[in-house]
């Protein structure tokens, strides 16, 4: 239902966060300031995030279903 995706949706944010503030950086960050410095480090960095991603979508497809 609608109720557990929002709580799953907090519970992740969350655990991004403390991931980035135990890295003492974030992500978006250094997507935007990677990819205007036309780092290539940044580029790797964002395709094997949004593969992450999508493949973590798909794993919580099936779970969910």
């Amino acid at each position: 239902g609608g109720g557990k995706r929002v709580v799953a949706a907090v519970v992740g944010g969350a655990l991004v966060m403390l991931g980035s503030r135990f890295a003492a950086g974030c992500t978006s960050g250094l997507a935007v300031t990677g990819g205007i410095r036309m780092s290539v480090g940044a580029y790797i960095f964002m395709g094997a995030m949004f593969a992450g991603g999508f493949a973590a979508a798909a794993v919580a497809r099936r779970l969910w279903s």
